[in-house]
């Protein structure tokens, strides 16, 4: 029974380090795959297509082991984000919008929260944000991101990102 007993303990402690080692690195720059993308009914074409063609701007992505900092070139327009893996606040400026989050692992997948406000000539927005990042068995990365307005009406889109 001793013997069962510090087998299951040296299991346990053993595992912690291999629950660890599964979080992924996204490191590198990704490019969205359109035909992958996940909108809501309302933003889809009657014919059931997307309405938007076409992908997002590549994403550079760079993680140490205390954070994963992105990088997206729009324009001539730089955008940079970083969200510390300790769970403290991150504030991230992108414009008239503010970014203010705080992120976590849950398991294999790398989770941000908070809310997004931002000021511009129409008034005052904000948002509750979610965005929950993970890589598939093919080596994609996904981003599902859930924006929550002062109504309460809720947004969720779906990318997949394949390395580029």
């Amino acid at each position: 029974m001793k013997v069962l007993l510090l087998a299951l303990l040296a299991l346990a402690f053993n595992s912690a380090p291999a629950a660890a080692q599964k979080r992924p690195d996204f490191t590198g720059t990704w490019i969205e795959d359109p035909a992958q993308r996940k909108l809501p009914a309302e933003e889809r074409a009657p014919s059931g297509g997307k309405v938007m063609a076409g992908g997002m701007p590549a994403v550079k992505i760079t993680q140490t082991a205390d954070r994963l900092t992105l990088e997206e070139r729009f324009m001539s327009q730089t955008t940079q984000f970083v969200y510390d893996f300790d769970g403290r606040e991150n504030k991230n400026r992108t414009g008239a919008q503010i970014h203010t989050t705080r992120s976590r692992w849950d398991g294999a997948k790398f989770v941000i929260e908070g809310s997004i406000f931002q000021v511009t000539s129409q008034g005052e927005d904000s948002w509750k944000l979610r965005e929950v990042r993970w890589m598939t068995p093919k080596g994609e990365m996904v981003v599902e991101r859930t924006q929550v307005d002062e109504d309460g009406k809720k947004r969720t889109v779906t990318l997949v990102f394949k390395k580029g």
